[in-house]
Order: structure tokens, then sequence, then C-alpha cells
């Protein structure tokens, strides 16, 4: 499938993230292990953030990150909306202090604070 054969999926009216995505899949079963490898390799959860921040940046209410394709027709988009931004946050700096990235949360910290946004424990 290449990328124009994508046009057709509807996104309600709600923006593609600047570095917006497609990630397909031939069956599930390998979109949950790449789902579960996120919990060790962050890729969904960086990229979350990254377009978090994107949106706090420019004034963007809501905005789709990425769009995971199964190849038995299943679609899915992962979209942030700013009402959740403080909770994904949490989780993600939670998950960050779970491995002990502290050079990541320190710059974390260093970026959100403009926006009224705090890591909490």
């Amino acid at each position: 499938m290449s990328k124009k054969d994508y046009s057709h999926i509807e996104h309600n009216d709600i923006s593609l993230w600047k570095y917006h995505t497609y990630i397909n899949f031939k069956t599930s079963a390998q979109l949950l292990e790449w789902a579960s490898n996120d919990k060790k390799n962050f890729i969904l959860s960086d990229k979350v953030y990254d377009a978090m921040l994107y949106c706090l940046e420019n004034d963007i209410e809501e905005s789709i990150v990425i769009t995971i394709l199964v190849e038995n027709g299943v679609s899915l988009d992962v979209a942030i909306r700013k009402p959740n931004f403080q909770k994904i946050l949490n989780v993600y700096t939670k998950r960050l202090l779970d491995v002990e990235n502290y050079e990541k949360l320190s710059s974390i910290k260093q970026e959100i604070e403009k926006y009224n946004l705090e890591i909490s424990n």
C-alpha cells in the first residue's frame, strides 16, 4: 500500500501532526507486539509527547499523531487533545521515572514550564 492509498481515511476534521506517520502491520499480533515493545523503546510515547509539544507551541487543540493500519483493513488513529495534555505528560513522565531516564525528565521539565503543565509524582 502506498501513501496515496491512505487518502480515503476519514480523520473527522482533526489535523494531522506535522510529522504524522502511517505504520503498517501484517497481523494484529505484530501490532500487539509493537505496542508491548513501546514499554521499553518509547517509540509511540516519544511521538505522542513530541506531538503534544508541537500542539502547545502552535496553539493546536488536537492532532492525529500516527495512523496504524493492519493488513485486514483495520485502521486506528492515535489522536491527542489539549484537555488530555496533562494526563499524557503524567503517564509519560511516570514511565520515564520507572526506567530512570532522568536526563529526559530534566529536559521535559524545562520544556513544559512555559505551558502551565507540571510533572507530578
